[in-house]
């Protein structure tokens, strides 16, 4: 029963993402928004408003609580999805305060999907981590959310692109010794696993053992350290 009453829910989703999509490629933004609201609504019970306010955590808590894994995965894909549709809107009307909002929360709410959930596989109606890292500036992000960031890339084996976050992390508080203390740390700790991988998983993630080797001697080199 719970797989039927799944399959119809994303299903109806497929639908509604269709008609956004429609809605705004004819740029009747007004209509979009309603049906995004409405969406969220009949099949998650909340608003835009209140998705936005929530923490990613808490958010994520309110929409898996009571559901099985799978449901409840689906549930957290969709309010990312319209999220993420609802960043679009609000770009072509130039709300940007509004669309970082969207787009922002979409972000922190696949991240704390894919890094809490080793079993995630994101349907085609889903937008990537990265198709929404592409609509922000991820160095405007709290260090929390740059963080989830570098353990994503880890996670998916982009080790290069997982340390280009770890130095933007530590020239985002490079007048604060103690946060670069901590950064240091979490630095220490990637490199540490990256050396117990073999040499053809890093080179398939871009980052050789000579060039860990460089990054340690650069973090412990780093200004302030």
């Amino acid at each position: 029963m719970q797989t039927d009453w799944l399959v119809q829910q994303i299903s109806q989703f497929a639908r509604v993402l269709a008609l956004i999509l429609g809605l705004k490629k004819r740029e009747e933004y007004r209509a979009a928004q309603e049906t995004i609201e409405e969406a969220l609504d009949t099949l998650l019970d909340l608003d835009l408003d209140k998705l936005l306010a929530l923490f990613p955590a808490e958010l994520l808590r309110r929409l898996t609580i009571a559901e099985t894994a799978m449901a409840g995965r689906e549930k957290a894909l969709f309010a990312a999805a319209l999220l993420d549709q609802a960043g679009d809107i609000y770009t072509a009307q130039e709300q940007t305060e509004k669309s970082s909002a969207c787009y922002t929360q979409a972000l922190h709410l696949l991240l704390e999907l894919i890094l809490t959930d080793d079993h995630i596989s994101l349907p085609n109606y889903a937008p990537t981590v990265e198709d929404v890292l592409a609509k922000i500036d991820s160095e405007l992000l709290p260090l929390e959310a740059q963080h989830a960031i570098m353990l994503y890339f880890e996670k998916i084996g982009a080790y290069a692109r997982a340390e280009d976050v770890l130095f933007e992390m530590l020239d985002a508080v490079a007048d604060d010794p103690e946060a670069t203390a901590d950064i240091v740390a979490i630095g220490d700790m990637f490199y540490e696993r990256l050396q117990q991988l073999d040499d053809e998983t890093l080179i398939a993630g871009n980052l050789a053992r000579d060039e860990i080797a460089m990054g340690i001697t650069d973090l412990r080199n780093y200004p302030g350290t």
